[in-house]
């Protein structure tokens, strides 16, 4: 294993990154504010998305809850606000399915050259010591999970986890790990779906992947899956207690 990732763990350039479909919570005093957006320099929202086009839900070990979103025009970014949770929970979006042309910068409306894309986030919120927020699964078609509790790791520890793709372990998935005034870390998958990424700094880091097959609706003949997940990271000296 060891072996393995020493070999799958890449460097990249931050600026080389995409636009992400990002989840990104902030707590003040007793309110939870939740932005989802479209960034590719991380965390700015780049392109305002439509609220009937995504949908957002916490998930916590008490239940799920549906979250109400509203336009932030100047933030460029979507906003659910609730009452911060008592314990660890994950705040999970989802984008509709859009189409576009399977090559970029073509206009179609034939289905044997079109792609079908749907975007998927999450982020763990609060996951204290004894939360196990970081175990549940929000069941997207794409989803990345943690096996590590991240309130347990620090700079230089290596976070694992797994891509599923329709509840399955994905093998050879290729996953990324970037953060403000880092470089980009890039792994795949071993046989089970796990990648490991050891993580240079504390903060927050956002763990990314994307899968695509031939698939085939009345639209398109391809699929596209895109899923991100936003982790953070303590200091060392404010490590949470296992």
């Amino acid at each position: 294993m060891r072996i393995f990732l020493l070999a799958s763990l890449l460097l990249a350039p931050l600026a080389a990154q995409a636009h992400i479909f990002l989840v990104k919570p902030e707590q003040t005093d007793d309110q939870l504010s939740i932005a989802v957006l479209m960034t590719e320099k991380l965390f700015q929202g780049e392109r305002l998305l439509s609220s009937s086009d995504v949908s957002l839900r916490l998930l916590s070990a008490e239940g799920q809850q549906d979250i109400t979103l509203h336009a932030d025009e100047t933030a460029k970014a979507l906003i659910g606000e609730i009452p911060a949770p008592a314990s660890s929970a994950i705040a999970v979006a989802r984008s509709a399915p859009r189409y576009r042309a399977i090559e970029k910068g073509q206009q179609t409306k034939d289905p044997a050259k079109t792609l079908r894309i749907e975007a998927f986030a999450k982020a763990l919120i609060n996951p204290q010591g004894s939360g196990e927020a970081y175990t549940l699964r929000a069941g997207d078609r794409l989803e990345l999970a943690p096996l590590d509790n991240p309130a347990h790791l620090s700079s230089g520890d290596t976070l694992r986890v797994i891509v599923l793709f329709d509840g399955q372990p994905l093998a050879n998935a290729r996953v990324a790990a970037m953060a403000p005034q880092q470089d980009r870390l890039v792994a795949h998958t071993d046989a089970n779906g796990v990648a490991n990424l050891q993580l240079p700094a504390a903060g927050s880091w956002v763990i990314r992947s994307r899968h695509h097959i031939d698939e085939v609706d009345a639209g398109s003949i391809r699929y596209e899956a895109n899923t991100s997940m936003l982790i953070k990271i303590n200091p060392e000296d404010t490590l949470v207690s296992q």
